[in-house]
């Protein structure tokens, strides 16, 4: 199947909406018309001013945003603020084990005095995504800052979480990648499972509602015991929505 008809497919299913495949299509069109010269390479050389080639360009950014979204190219960061209790909880577990092992071998005196602090407990340590900067991260178990003040075990924490969230990201990317599902779906099923709206979904993946709603009939079946032991009980909707070209339901 050639691309056009994969951004057909795309729309078709709803994965993509009218206006990202009309967009998909023109840059694709684009692509296709290449010859030697920049300007007529990136379709640029007719347009009149610079303001419709910055235009051109956001419009190219917005489409790769979208195919990014659709291959779950970047879904860490995604998972990371929105997946489930249990999932986050599980990832960061690994990422600390991960950080303490690269720091035993790379920075064995920083991590002493980790070790060291009676308040620091490090397996236990998590954060919260969603409040947490890349240069300070709020840290909700695993250590106790009740009266606490000592700046320089504060920077050797927040540079060991710092660490720590990109091993993170890293464990989420592994487990996408070793899921049964693929990389958008383990996306779905993690958003899914956290009792979020489709709507809601949908606006963080660039998909459809409806797309979302029809992915969460199927998933279920199609979860392995791998993901189940990750992100806890997965969705079973009360009221299934088939597709019109699905004569027969999947039951439960």
């Amino acid at each position: 199947m050639g691309h056009a008809k994969r951004l057909e497919k795309l729309c078709d299913i709803q994965i993509l909406s009218d206006g990202d495949h009309s967009e998909l299509v023109d840059v694709k069109e684009r692509r296709n018309n290449l010859v030697h010269d920049a300007q007529k390479r990136a379709g640029l050389n007719e347009l009149e001013s610079r303001r419709e080639v910055g235009q051109v360009l956001e419009k190219t950014d917005r489409c790769a945003a979208v195919l990014l979204s659709v291959s779950g190219k970047d879904i860490e960061s995604i998972i990371a603020r929105r997946g489930t209790v249990i999932y986050v909880n599980h990832a960061q577990r690994d990422a600390i084990e991960d950080t303490i092992t690269t720091w035993d071998r790379e920075r064995e005196r920083e991590l002493r005095i980790l070790r060291r602090c009676r308040r620091a407990t490090l397996g236990d340590l998590r954060w919260d995504v969603e409040s947490s900067t890349t240069r300070q991260y709020d840290v909700t178990e695993g250590f106790d800052f009740d009266g606490f003040e000592d700046e320089g075990v504060y920077q050797v924490l927040m540079e060991f979480l710092r660490d720590a969230s990109d091993a993170f990201l890293d464990r989420i990317d592994a487990d996408a990648n070793e899921s049964n599902l693929d990389r958008f779906d383990f996306a779905l099923l993690t958003l899914l499972c956290a009792g979020h709206s489709y709507e809601d979904i949908a606006r963080w993946l660039n998909t459809d509602p409806k797309y979302v709603q029809r992915k969460e009939n199927v998933i279920a079946w199609r979860a392995s015991e791998f993901e189940k032991t990750r992100v806890g009980t997965i969705p079973r909707p009360d009221k299934p929505v088939w597709s019109v070209t699905d004569a027969t339901p999947n039951l439960r």
